[in-house]
């Protein structure tokens, strides 16, 4: 403003210069705190010794016009993942075709170590009921590319909805072929049932060469006990490509159900 203050004349004053000088060590602080950040994060992206996809892709949970995309870091998916590695930034990309052409949205998110460097993309504003195609990329990596449906409107009918049901899944005891088959098929959402895995230790395999991981408690522990353990458990059951292939193909709905048996009068 013409005749106003100069910034020396500003300056001069104490109290000015008090703020000013508040001010830009308040600034320094929060710009070293992100470059601190930054560099962590390029550091973690240095960390990733192979394709970090190896437990695919999958979306769930939809709402009108929304669902949420999911994947997981996990270079080693038997050992820890990624283990306690820094946080890495993870891109993805959604859009209205297979060949992810007509984007409609992307983004970053960050995978960090106390949630095993998994992302969840809690996605809104989608048209309700339409499919999408989506992928996720980081440090050069690209998963595969998933499909999913954006929930149908709330205050609409439906002209048709098929649904997959699955339950009981138990890795020692076979191949999950009927998952091969779910993939394949025109179904708008998946509901499983329960159980998506099995706490037991690695015996009593009626498939050859198929066992549980091994809890952390040793080769002769009767079920998992450690959050490691768990996290290892259900990687390994991710890791079966017909249950990738049901995941990357159709949104699920993921319930334990525990019914009671009423008694006979």
């Amino acid at each position: 403003m013409p005749g106003g203050p100069t910034l020396s004349e500003l300056l001069s004053r104490p109290s000015t210069r008090r703020a000013f000088i508040a001010a830009t060590s308040a600034a320094a602080v929060v710009i070293a705190a992100r470059e601190t950040d930054l560099a962590r994060v390029g550091r973690s992206l240095r960390q990733l010794p192979s394709d970090p996809f190896t437990l695919g892709v999958a979306s769930g949970d939809p709402t009108p016009g929304g669902v949420v995309l999911w994947t997981r870091l996990a270079p080693d998916p038997l050992h820890g993942g990624l283990g306690n590695a820094g946080p890495v930034p993870v891109d993805w990309v959604v859009a209205r075709d297979d060949r992810l052409r007509d984007v409609v949205r992307r983004g970053t998110s960050i995978a960090r170590s106390q949630h095993a460097h998994s992302v969840h993309v809690e996605l809104q504003g989608l048209d309700p009921g339409r499919p999408y195609w989506y992928r996720f990329s980081a440090d050069g990596y690209r998963s595969r590319i998933g499909r999913t449906l954006a929930g149908p409107a709330a205050d609409r009918p439906l002209g048709r909805l098929r649904l997959g049901v699955t339950s009981c899944a138990n890795w020692q005891h076979g191949q999950f072929a009927a998952y091969r088959h779910l993939a394949d098929e025109d179904v708008d959402l998946i509901l499983h049932l329960g159980d998506y895995l099995y706490e037991y230790g690695p015996y009593a395999s009626t498939l050859p060469g198929r066992f549980h991981t091994t809890p952390e408690a040793g080769p002769n522990a009767s079920q998992l006990t450690t959050l490691a353990d768990y996290r290892n458990r259900h990687a390994q059951y991710k890791t079966d490509r017909w249950l990738q292939a049901a995941h990357a193909r159709t949104p699920w709905v993921v319930r334990t159900l525990k019914v009671r048996a009423a008694s006979a009068r």
